[in-house]
């Protein structure tokens, strides 16, 4: 039986690999996705259950966190080590694959669909991070480049893969159609570190060395105010409230009378600073009462 993991993103390209590697003769396909606090699962798990793809879900952050502070090919125009990442996710993929005797990666990257990432540079330099190059398949642009050995071996029937280059979705789109793929995302990068507004907070939390799952969470939800040594955080609608009052355990505040925000303080804080985080609490509070103390949590 021929057997492959796939690294799914929730994409288009990815439920696209899906079938694609179907189509070319491979009995049982696997899919793997890495959750970070910067790329969640939601998606993924959405378009899996649509797609009627069954998905296995990871979450890393601690090597992630590793690999975003030292990326050998540094960073995107953010804080998106796309390079890196990619390599990393791969190797996971081929650590996986390995112990369960699945011959085949395979990923649903284009050639020259993303710049930074998915171009022959790209791919090559990936090549010098991932242990084991000759496991890894590109489905939709396989025919750019030279056949691998599973193709030679016939595991996968080369005529059935694809040869797909650039950033157009045309091509994507008339796939699905033919394969009467109905749902998937509109084309969007996923990660957040792609966005200034957020790469720059996370920045601030390596400087302070505050960069941990919970506080990238946190810096999410709400007005963020970064301190000399930590930072708080006040919620802008109930939609925030609700958020991080999951994520945060001690050091939140509200106001007493509950017709407010939630506010949330991490790290060292000064006693100015303190007064003014109280100030804001109060500023931004719905309570008409007199008494508008603020209580901790």
């Amino acid at each position: 039986m021929n057997k492959a993991l796939l690294l799914f993103s929730g994409g288009l390209d990815s439920i696209l690999a899906y079938y694609i590697l179907k189509n070319a003769g491979i009995d049982e396909i696997k899919t793997v996705f890495y959750e970070t606090p910067f790329f969640p699962s939601d998606k993924p798990r959405l378009y899996a259950e649509k797609n009627n793809i069954k998905l296995i879900v990871k979450r890393i952050f601690t090597d992630y966190k590793k690999m975003l502070l030292n990326p050998r090919y540094g960073y995107g125009k953010h804080l998106n080590p796309c390079i890196d990442c990619h390599a990393l996710m791969i190797n996971k993929t081929i650590e996986i694959a390995k112990a369960e005797n699945i011959e085949i990666v395979t990923t649903g990257e284009v050639l020259g669909q993303r710049p930074m990432s998915q171009n022959r540079g790209a791919f090559n330099a990936m090549n010098k991070m991932i242990t084991d190059p000759k496991m890894i398949l590109r489905p939709l642009c396989a025919l750019l480049s030279e056949e691998t050995d599973m193709e030679k071996r016939g595991i996968v029937d080369r005529e059935k893969l694809l040869g797909l280059n650039g950033r157009s979705r045309k091509r994507q789109i008339e796939l699905a159609k033919k394969m009467k793929i109905m749902d998937y995302p509109n084309p969007a990068g996923g990660c957040l570190l792609t966005h200034k507004e957020y790469s720059d907070k996370v920045k601030l939390l390596i400087e302070r060395e505050m960069l941990n799952s919970r506080n990238v969470e946190l810096i999410k939800y709400g007005r963020v105010c970064f301190l000399k040594k930590g930072f708080t955080v006040i919620a802008r609608d109930d939609k925030c409230n609700e958020k991080l009052m999951k994520i945060a355990k001690g050091s939140r505040y509200h106001i007493r009378h509950e017709k407010g925000p939630i506010g949330i303080i991490c790290g060292k804080i000064e006693k100015d600073e303190y007064n003014v985080f109280i100030q804001k609490m109060k500023k931004h509070s719905k309570s008409k009462e007199k008494d508008n103390e603020i209580i901790q949590l």
